[in-house]
């Protein structure tokens, strides 16, 4: 449970407690009633919209310091139905970022929405060394379509949309990067031994996939950082975070060991983003639409 959570549960115990030795159950019941109102409005109209924009920072080793000089924006699970008002947002806080690259992991459609949106969008994000775009189960359950959208769309050329693929990219300042870009997870389509590729140890290595899952991983994997999305980081977080981790788990029948934030395996640093859309129902409680901004620092890595 988040710390919001937490705060909240207090406040609802401690006023429970209070209401109890002043009123009767009904009029306890008609204060309750209300709350609930209060904290429905505020999930479906306030928290979905409270974009934040959420600063990380990333240790690396000497060999990597080239990092240093490099930032990288992470969003996730937009769930758009069309380009509308609240993506514009979403693409105007991107850009104020001043990234140098941009990671998209993935559901950024609604089930069997037009993908051609979605393209407009990521053209619309601006970063000198590139957009990066993954899939995820939203795009999976349609991809006969979303197939369609990249056939008859135009979209810039600085969206590289990758599926079990590999890009290297040197930077202008000097130093080398590796993304890999794998399939959906959840729905099978992913490749997970691109995890444990090898390397040139030289070459900074980003995978970028939908959903961190349990299965996915290897003591031999070789990225140092990998950004994914998927949970929404709960979405709906005043019950303890393990009950939607269940839910999660039991979707698809794969282990997803993380809801949010930044976590170190080994020399593998995972954030994983709350996203920024909604699914399944349309709020948000204690789970804030989020866009990671990823810096890096030198600093002695310990395994």
């Amino acid at each position: 449970m988040g710390e919001t959570g937490k705060n909240l549960f207090s406040i609802f115990n401690s006023l429970f407690s209070y209401l109890n030795t002043r009123f009767t159950m009904n009029t306890i019941a008609i204060i309750l009633l209300i709350l609930l109102n209060i904290l429905a409005l505020y999930g479906t109209a306030v928290e979905p919209f409270w974009i934040e924009v959420d600063h990380r920072t990333i240790p690396v080793s000497a060999e990597h310091a080239f990092m240093k000089n490099v930032r990288c924006v992470h969003i996730s699970d937009v769930h758009m139905d069309r380009y509308g008002w609240f993506e514009k947002r979403i693409v105007r806080i991107v850009n104020e970022q001043k990234p140098d690259m941009v990671f998209v992991t993935g559901d950024s459609i609604h089930y069997r929405r037009d993908y051609g949106e979605a393209l407009r969008f990521f053209s619309d994000l601006k970063a000198p060394e590139g957009v990066y775009v993954v899939m995820g189960n939203a795009e999976y359950h349609a991809f006969n379509l979303v197939l369609d959208a990249l056939h008859t769309n135009t979209y810039s050329d600085t969206v590289h949309i990758l599926q079990n693929e590999m890009r290297t990219l040197s930077l202008p300042q000097g130093g080398t990067i590796r993304i890999t870009g794998l399939a959906d997870p959840i729905t099978g389509a992913a490749d997970f031994s691109l995890l444990t590729k090898p390397c040139d140890p030289a070459t900074y290595s980003i995978v970028l996939m939908h959903a961190f899952v349990e299965e996915a991983w290897s003591p031999k994997v070789t990225a140092d950082l990998i950004c994914s999305g998927h949970t929404h980081g709960g979405q709906v977080d005043i019950l303890p975070g393990f009950i939607m981790k269940r839910w999660l788990d039991g979707e698809y029948h794969l282990t997803i060991p993380y809801l949010r934030g930044l976590h170190q395996r080994g020399k593998t640093w995972i954030n994983v983003s709350r996203g920024l859309g909604v699914s399944a129902l349309p709020i948000r409680v204690n789970s804030r639409p989020e866009v990671s901004v990823l810096s890096f620092e030198e600093k002695k890595i310990e395994n």
